[in-house]
């Protein structure tokens, strides 16, 4: 009895000096990420000076939040099948999730529920990056979406589109350079890495990418055929943000970067036949931005939104306008 006592008194040693070991390691681990983000973000935040009387860094402190998100997708689409000239609208289904995230310095680790999604409402799929520094940022999105629905009219008849009948497969990029980042910073209305003082605004450039694959199925009782539209564009801009920094502790911020399509390749496949779609010119994609946001002790709150607008094709043979946005309103505290 005494042997067994002994056994079981070494093997609870060996757990704990094993459990040690295993803690020291995820310590040290831990503190190497922490060095390892600590070196990105700055490199990012020290990418040129900034005027001290327009900005403040903030310490680097942990964040946390909770938020409610949206976004939805908005089609407008004409052009000519079999012969006669058609106008479609359609959208598909929201998105809304609830969400729990932790942020350090340019790291974010969010948590989202769909609640939608668990009780098989929502049959979309998206996804979402963002990053913003005071002269770089961007953002990145991605979506399959086959709930799309509304109307379509066809030589002044109009009947229903059901869900299933289009999809569409979305991929937007953009990027953008601020030329006044010294004194006019993003990250104080969209990541709260930095503190906007004083009302500042900048010309920013962007560069976009959009790659589009849409499918419509065949469909004889709207004298639909079996169509495929892939579209891949690049477009180049120039546009203007503003931070207004108001009473108590309020920042808003509104920009918007319309550009110009100088790359476009876009082909459409019907019941198996290939061909490529002229676009006019000018093509146009727009980004919009808003962001307000109010801090209040440690605590902050607001909320922010971006809009993809685009209009892509030939108004003679095929168009396609996109309305892509998503919006976020958010609740937190600084640790």
């Amino acid at each position: 009895m005494s042997k067994t006592r002994i056994n079981i008194n070494s093997l609870q040693i060996k757990l704990l000096l094993l459990m040690f070991a295993v803690f020291c390691e995820l310590s040290i681990s831990a503190q190497k990420i922490l060095q390892r983000i600590d070196h990105y973000s700055d490199i990012i935040d020290n990418w040129g000076s900034y005027d001290t009387l327009y900005l403040e860094k903030l310490p680097k402190q942990l964040r946390l939040s909770a938020s409610f998100k949206g976004s939805g997708t908005t089609l407008n689409i004409s052009g000519i099948n079999n012969g006669d000239n058609y106008s479609a609208e359609l959208e598909s289904d929201n998105k809304y999730t609830l969400g729990l995230s932790a942020s350090y310095r340019i790291l974010s680790i969010s948590l989202s529920i769909n609640p939608a999604k668990l009780f098989g409402k929502y049959k979309d799929f998206e996804i979402a990056f963002d990053a913003y520094g005071n002269r770089f940022g961007g953002d990145i999105l991605y979506q399959t979406a086959n709930t799309f629905k509304g109307t379509v009219t066809s030589d002044s008849l109009q009947s229903q589109i059901d869900i299933g009948v289009i999809k569409q497969k979305l991929l937007i990029m953009n990027g953008l350079y601020v030329f006044n980042g010294k004194k006019s910073s993003l990250p104080a209305a969209f990541c709260r890495q930095w503190k906007q003082k004083k009302s500042c605004g900048s010309v920013m450039a962007g560069l976009s990418l959009l790659y589009r694959d849409l499918s419509i199925a065949q469909d004889d009782a709207q004298q639909m055929s079996d169509i495929d539209i892939t579209t891949l564009c690049i477009g180049i801009g120039c546009g203007y943000g503003y931070n207004f920094v108001l009473r108590g502790n309020w920042l808003l911020h509104v920009s918007t970067l319309p550009e110009i399509v100088i790359f476009n390749r876009s082909h459409t496949t019907i019941n198996g036949n290939k061909s490529h779609v002229k676009p006019d010119f000018p093509n146009f994609i727009t980004v919009g931005r808003l962001g307000v946001n109010k801090t209040f002790g440690q605590y902050f709150a607001g909320t922010n939104a971006i809009v993809n607008l685009s209009s892509i094709g030939n108004s003679d043979e095929l168009q396609i306008e996109n309305v892509k946005w998503q919006a976020n309103v958010f609740i937190g505290m600084v640790l």
